[in-house]
């Protein structure tokens, strides 16, 4: 008599090889999730408030960063698409603009 854990005739990955695979898997989604997630498609013209949600950060962070350029914003103006690509590119991120 076999024990309770022993299989005659494996026809699948073992628990250990199926764990590897599975984290495997999800090394590969999330690599592609961030590079998805680090990409902003975005109109012609944004506000500072609309750039910050899309990006997740807080929209102070976005007015401090546009006064150390010299740039005085409010949170409801709107961005050109000059300025958005520099701001994307101070956090981290790639502008697409859609027209």
């Amino acid at each position: 008599m076999r024990g309770l854990h022993q299989r005659e005739n494996r026809k699948g990955p073992s628990t250990e090889e199926r764990k590897e695979m599975l984290s495997a898997r999800d090394r590969k989604r999330s690599r592609a999730k961030r590079t998805r997630k680090n990409i902003l498609k975005v109109t012609e013209f944004v506000s500072v408030n609309e750039l910050a949600s899309m990006m997740n950060i807080p929209v102070t962070d976005i007015i401090s960063t546009c006064m150390n350029l010299g740039l005085f914003v409010s949170i409801n103006q709107r961005l050109d698409a000059e300025t958005m690509a520099l701001l994307a590119d101070e956090f981290g991120y790639k502008l697409i603009c859609q027209r």
